[in-house]
């Protein structure tokens, strides 16, 4: 399986994201493999693992041809988390990704400012798709979320759906290890971005 976390803009979670869910994978007994791909040209995967190793390889490769270079990298059987870099300036890599995607997973915030951007991200993966003729199975994953406004919560996630998204049922609150967590060795058994992982992994997809 290969995952790719992606968003029109920087700044969304995108390698918080890939980072946590790929030590997930790692950290299950039984599961296959995994292997990280920093596709982001601002190395902020492969900076990450210098300071703090991860106990996988985590391989950059920001080009447009990551279709044809990934496969080269990826040992067979393993599963993949594609940390993407922003779609609105580097198009060409993400759609590059995309062919090989089997599930596309979109860190946003519930916020005012950031929803917009996600709706771009909605219409740019629906002309992907169409380019690509093929389907692209894509999940939202909120983060940063306050827990403390959950009327807010439902309805951003009601114009996520009519957006077109799925959204995951797992909320990512602003937790200092989460927000922190760059540059450091993690565990991510047993926390929010494990269950996130067993949401895409079971397809147990919708709102709460």
């Amino acid at each position: 399986m290969l995952i790719a976390s992606v968003n029109f803009k920087p700044g969304t979670g995108k390698t918080t994201l890939s980072g946590w869910l790929a030590s997930a994978m790692h950290e299950r007994h039984g599961t296959p493999p995994v292997i990280g791909v920093d596709a982001d040209r601002s190395r902020g995967w492969s900076d990450w693992n210098q300071m703090a190793p991860f106990p996988f390889p985590v391989h950059p490769c920001a080009r447009p041809q990551a279709n044809i270079l990934i496969p080269e990298l990826v040992p067979a059987g393993h599963d993949v988390v594609v940390d993407c870099p922003q779609a609105e300036d580097h198009a060409d890599i993400v759609m590059s990704v995309l062919e090989l995607a089997d599930v596309v997973v979109v860190p946003a915030s519930p916020s005012s400012f950031e929803l917009p951007r996600t709706i771009d991200t909605a219409r740019f993966l629906e002309r992907a798709r169409q380019q690509l003729g093929r389907e692209l199975p894509t999940v939202v994953s909120l983060n940063r979320v306050d827990t403390d406004d959950q009327k807010y919560n439902w309805e951003v996630r009601e114009d996520l759906t009519a957006a077109g998204f799925t959204v995951l049922v797992t909320e990512i609150p602003p937790h200092r290890k989460y927000k922190k967590s760059w540059g450091k060795p993690i565990k991510a058994r047993m926390t929010h971005y494990d269950r996130v992982l067993t949401e895409i992994r079971n397809m147990k997809l919708g709102a709460s």
